[in-house]
């Protein structure tokens, strides 16, 4: 994620915003819930069948 797309991703945490993160793969999903939730983001994890 580049520094602009992480800035976009506070602002809409602090706005309340809902939206969605894609990840690649899983392999940082529970790095990336814990930054969002330590920021006050309330988050649920979703896994898509490919």
């Amino acid at each position: 994620m580049s520094r602009t797309e992480a800035k976009n991703v506070v602002k809409k945490i602090a706005a309340r915003e809902i939206f969605e993160v894609f990840l690649a793969d899983d392999s940082h999903a529970s790095g990336m819930c814990h930054s969002l939730e330590s920021i006050g983001g309330r988050v649920s994890l979703r896994w898509d069948a490919r």
